[in-house]
């Protein structure tokens, strides 16, 4: 017996290595084998109304503001929408 022999922390060369990866095919992760070629990938469909090139010619032409009457009214807006500095309105039939 040899009193400072060290044992192996190599594995078996007959294990396979595996590793935890996370794609878009497999957003939840999957166990791949690094060794093997990865799967083909599918081609991605992109969406041609989107994207910078056309955000950036919308732009180019600029923005449209319509002006028109079609608002809501003040004291729908002051009811939906009131102001934090004011007490709030009492009831006219309301007790005191």
């Amino acid at each position: 017996m040899r009193p400072f022999a060290v044992k192996s922390t190599k594995k078996p060369a007959s294990q396979r290595r595996l590793v935890w990866r996370i794609t878009p095919e497999a957003p939840m992760g999957e166990w791949v084998d690094p060794s093997l070629p990865p799967p083909p990938r599918k081609p991605v469909e992109r969406d041609h109304t989107s994207g910078f090139m056309t955000s950036s010619m919308d732009l180019l032409g600029g923005a449209d503001v319509d002006s028109s009457a079609d608002t809501v009214p003040d004291d729908l807006f002051d009811e939906l929408f009131p102001r934090q500095d004011l007490p709030p309105k009492k009831s006219a039939g309301g007790s005191s």
